[in-house]
């Protein structure tokens, strides 16, 4: 019976470890979206397979902010402004070079025509992408 109490023990950090030594290589990742829609508010609701990080309102000229781990899933993001709604793909797995190069953060800015990353060698936001229609 104490020899299989002290196995179970022993799996159980095995695993932990193993979990832990996972998550670490992925590393976290922070998604930064500009609203650069003027004056106008921008409501931003993002998910990442089946996990949800919900509506967040963001006032003009202000930043949309989630950290995330990395697991082979797309997150995309849905944007209304005015009346509005577009959304993106704001990080696939082929991000994770462009992200790493910005310091572990996925920088868009938002606006009426597309969503454009940060490039890292220009510092501006030059790489755009088309908008899907609605939610």
């Amino acid at each position: 019976m104490k020899m299989r109490n002290t196995l179970c023990a022993l799996m159980i950090v095995l695993v932990l470890h193993n979990q832990l030594e996972e998550s670490e290589g992925q590393g976290n990742l922070q998604l930064v979206i500009v609203n650069g829609f003027g004056n106008a508010d921008m409501t931003v609701h993002c998910s990442m397979g089946a996990q949800d990080f919900g509506f967040l309102k963001v006032p003009a000229n202000q930043n949309y902010v989630l950290s995330f781990a990395p697991n082979g899933a797309q997150v995309i993001c849905y944007i209304q402004f005015a009346l509005v709604e577009k959304s993106f793909v704001a990080f696939q797995s082929s991000d994770l070079e462009w992200c790493n190069a910005g310091g572990g953060k996925c920088q868009w800015r938002a606006h009426v025509y597309h969503p454009c990353k940060l490039n890292p060698q220009t510092g501006q936001y030059d790489v755009c992408v088309e908008w899907r229609e609605g939610w």
